[in-house]
């Protein structure tokens, strides 16, 4: 942590700066407040996220990322990533999942419709009637 005052590096223990003498508490406040602010954002993103994962599939990923970098600021000050990361994560991760398997389906679809019979891709059309 630094001392508001000197600019000091200071040991996040420490009450007073080993500098100038000064209290570290009200830094303290600070960079609680700054840390609550990142880990609230990335919940917030995260929770975002992984709403948008079940609608919007990929444009989920923006507040993923969004999510992401508040929970790597948090983990700078805190040490911990946050609940914000995980969430986003799996919104993400099943995001992509659903992504692949809707692109397969539609593929899948795709090359059922050209194998099927019932489409003449030569315009060569010819009633038949059944009997």
């Amino acid at each position: 942590m630094y001392c508001e005052y000197c600019g000091k590096e200071n040991n996040k223990n420490n009450n007073y700066c080993v500098s100038c003498g000064k209290s570290l508490k009200s830094n303290n406040n600070i960079n609680t407040n700054i840390q609550n602010k990142n880990q609230n954002n990335s919940l917030i993103f995260g929770i975002i996220c992984l709403i948008m994962s079940f609608i919007l599939n990929i444009l989920c990923f923006i507040p993923g990322i969004i999510s992401i970098v508040y929970a790597v600021k948090y983990k700078k000050e805190s040490g911990k990533l946050g609940v914000g990361f995980g969430l986003s994560l799996g919104g993400m991760i099943y995001s992509l999942v659903m992504f692949i398997i809707m692109m397969f389906l539609i593929l899948l679809f795709m090359f059922a419709y050209e194998n099927s019979d019932e489409y003449d891709y030569n315009n060569n059309y010819e009633y038949v009637e059944r009997v």
